[in-house]
């Protein structure tokens, strides 16, 4: 038998999450826990037991249940999301006339489904419902299920099955999507990286993440079999297959073999996302279906999002950001999904126009450019009702102008990260000054204090600190780290590095980053990354990468290097040796000459005075 897990919500009805199975063995559990919510004395109308992830109960485990019962008299006792197996022993022993119970299956119990669980009730709920159009394609949910079956059949004649870390690679398409849900039927664990990454990056992450098959779209790769060979045979490579799912491939049509029907539970890790602090090497974030339906039920309420609506996809769904916000929302409100080819201007209006989009999130830079391309007009983007604005810093000027340009648009200012997104969001009808000086109020469920960096006690209303957060959507971990190096503390919150203080009436104001991590256009980009980067070139002695603040993308990157004795510095042969390195988005922006850089009397570079006196120099130089 399973052993049996339990927690708790603290939300009104008072609700405990059971998972595994009720006998013998385990009930003893059962009644620990049911006594600690009768010891806390808390006012409830009826106490709720979630039994989505409960596959068995005993005749000990019924018992139980009616000793619960007894204590709790007229407040009484609700079963929820009890599954067939279950209710099938309720109604043999006669239980179903004593309990009031619920089956699962509603469209609320969504959030706490597996993905597996979830592509079987969709196709089962309305298989011929849309989710997603491409290249003027219609993808039912029954088209999705037949296309992941493919998938994951080839996966598992590649020695791919439940555990297994499998990367996905690509820009938005259908394929992607089909991809993500045939490594949940896997019961695998999908690895999202960015389509940018050199194959020298992914042979690194993946013994980082431990990836053992690799499956890539549309990436800058002009040469793709060279592209796949330099994956497996890069020797410090753990890749030992791949699988093209570029947009040319139809999954649809592909024969179906067998794969093993495993069982694979809502808390169960199922993504790895990779994010970067500003101090060296990319860390695993580990997620789960629950994790991320919290997040992306939100999305649903905040916007007040339905089957009526029509998202312009345009968030990479390899970052939480786009997963959440965009599939996964989609998902939850039975909205459809519609993916442009591209993220430029004319392609953009065009799409928006002419599928009467009704939501597009996105980072500031694709707004700022779209609105400044020829050919804009607010007619073209009118069907626009909500829009999240998040990845990066906007500043009110531009969130001004933005807001006049899209006149029938409620834009909603976020705050998250990828180990716990959103942490906070503006209201769909919050004032002005809300949306502009503001990322919004903490989610139901999420509790966020602000600390001092340096004492560790929380700050008062009004007063910087740290941002620390926990709640129902935060992350597992980071893969494999030491415990030292796993950011939470001995009070259960995850510091996020990030600066920003509450005020009176509760609005989170995010006031800038302890860490030095680059966000270029919604893109997390590493400066010592970049730096070593940089200093593997023969010429170079040290080099500091810092970010700097740009109109376009909210920052850029810049470097500072020093040269060796009679080099000289040529800025093309530079980029062209980093071009084999780095993905094209991490490589400077600006870069500058230096005999030394400036220093602490401790010895290490003074970075607060390198990037004022490089700021200057960008504004009086260019």
């Amino acid at each position: 038998m399973e052993g049996l897990t339990v927690t708790t919500s603290h939300d009104n009805p008072h609700t405990l999450f059971l998972s595994g199975t009720i006998d013998t063995l385990t009930s003893p559990d059962l009644r620990s826990a049911l006594a600690k919510v009768e010891n806390e004395g808390q006012e409830r109308e009826q106490l709720i037991l979630d039994f989505s992830d409960v596959s068995y109960i005993s005749s000990s485990g019924l018992r139980e249940l009616l000793i619960a019962a007894k204590k709790l008299g007229e407040k009484g006792l609700l079963l929820d999301n009890v599954q067939p197996e279950v209710e099938e022993i309720l109604k043999v022993t006669g239980f179903t006339d004593i309990f009031q119970y619920r089956t699962k299956g509603t469209a609320r119990d969504i959030k706490i489904m597996s993905f597996k669980d979830l592509l079987e009730y969709k196709v089962q709920e309305n298989g011929d419902r849309i989710l997603v159009k491409s290249r003027g394609i219609e993808y039912t949910w029954r088209d999705i299920d037949r296309g992941a079956s493919a998938i994951a059949s080839e996966l598992h004649s590649h020695g791919a099955g439940q555990g297994s870390h499998v990367a996905i690679c690509g820009a938005n398409s259908v394929n992607w999507i089909l991809t993500f849900f045939a490594v949940q039927k896997l019961g695998a664990v999908a690895v999202l990286l960015n389509p940018q990454l050199t194959p020298e990056e992914i042979a690194t992450i993946s013994c980082l993440g431990d990836i053992t098959h690799f499956c890539f779209g549309k990436t800058p790769a002009k040469d793709r079999e060279q592209f796949s060979a330099q994956i497996t045979t890069l020797e410090k490579s753990q890749i030992k297959a791949v699988l093209d799912i570029g947009d040319d491939v139809n999954f649809l049509e592909k024969p179906l073999r067998e794969y093993p029907n495993v069982r694979v539970m809502s808390d169960d890790v199922c993504v790895m996302i990779f994010t970067s602090g500003s101090t060296g090497t990319p860390k695993g974030v580990l997620l789960s279906a629950f994790n991320l339906f919290n997040s992306s039920n939100y999305c649903v309420d905040n916007l007040h999002m339905t089957e009526d609506d029509k998202m312009c996809a345009i968030l990479p769904l390899f970052h939480i950001f786009g997963l959440t916000a965009a599939l996964l929302a989609s998902v939850i409100s039975g909205a459809s999904l519609v993916l442009p080819r591209s993220v430029k201007p004319d392609e953009l209006m065009s799409v928006i126009s002419s599928e009467k989009c009704t939501i597009l999130h996105s980072v500031p830079t694709v707004l700022l450019r779209l609105v400044n391309a020829p050919g804009f007009s607010t007619e073209l983007v009118s069907s626009l009702r909500a829009s999240y604005l998040s990845g990066a810093p906007v500043s009110e000027s531009q969130l001004q102008m933005l807001m006049g340009k899209f006149p029938n648009n409620h834009f909603v200012r976020r705050y998250g990260l990828s180990e716990m997104t959103p942490v906070s969001a503006t209201g769909f009808d919050d004032d002005i000054a809300h949306t502009l000086k503001t990322v919004g109020k903490p989610l139901e469920g999420t509790d966020v204090r602000i600390k001092d960096m340096e004492t560790g006690k929380f700050c008062s209303t009004g007063v910087q600190g740290e941002i620390v957060v926990q709640g129902r959507n935060m992350m597992c971990s980071y893969y494999k780290l030491p415990v030292e190096k796993q950011p939470f503390d001995e009070e259960g919150f995850l510091h996020t590095g990030d600066l920003g203080f509450l005020d009176e009436d509760g609005y989170l104001h995010f006031t800038g980053r302890a860490k030095e991590l680059i966000i270029r256009g919604g893109e997390n980009i590493m400066p010592n990354e970049v730096a070593s980067a940089i200093s593997a070139h023969e010429s170079i002695v040290d080099a500091k990468v810092i970010g700097v603040p740009d109109e376009t993308y909210g920052e850029a990157v810049s470097a500072a290097v020093v040269l060796k004795a009679e080099a000289a510095f040529n800025e093309e042969e530079m980029r062209d040796f980093l071009m084999s390195k780095l993905a094209k988005y991490k490589i400077p922006t600006y870069f500058f000459v230096y005999e030394k850089l400036p220093a602490l009397a401790n010895g290490k570079i003074d970075a607060v005075s390198l990037k004022k006196e490089i700021i200057d120099r960008i504004a009086h130089h260019g």
